[in-house]
């Protein structure tokens, strides 16, 4: 049982406690600086309910059967060696196999710069 103890476990009320109470107090006195609005009765209730509304949702999505391809996972180790590889050379990173906005020919630029070879 998951909540097994939640009612005894201090660090758990005391985190949930400063939560509610800076959401409150962020909501109601944060006037121009925060651009919020104290919210009347009602308001507070129909928040509260379209939030604990994402509880029972979340346990049925569980339900949810989802096919998964492992080799659509993000794999970010060509990232870290190019990374790795370009501190240590003092140059600027372009990640191999990636030719999404990094311009190639700015980069060789920038790194010659750099070695003052230009």
């Amino acid at each position: 049982n998951c909540f097994k103890g939640i009612a005894t476990n201090y660090v758990f009320l005391l985190v949930s406690g400063f939560t509610l109470l800076c959401q409150i107090f962020l909501v109601e006195l944060g006037g121009e600086f925060l651009r919020t609005t104290p919210l009347n009765m009602y308001q507070w209730l129909v928040t509260i309910g379209l939030g604990a509304l994402g509880l029972p949702i979340g346990v049925l999505m569980r339900f949810i059967p989802v096919s998964e391809d492992p080799n659509s996972f993000f794999d970010n180790s060509k990232m870290v060696e190019a990374t790795a590889a370009a501190g240590k050379a003092g140059t600027y990173a372009a990640v191999p196999g990636d030719d999404s906005s990094v311009d190639t020919g700015k980069v060789v630029e920038m790194t010659a710069q750099k070695e003052g070879e230009v």
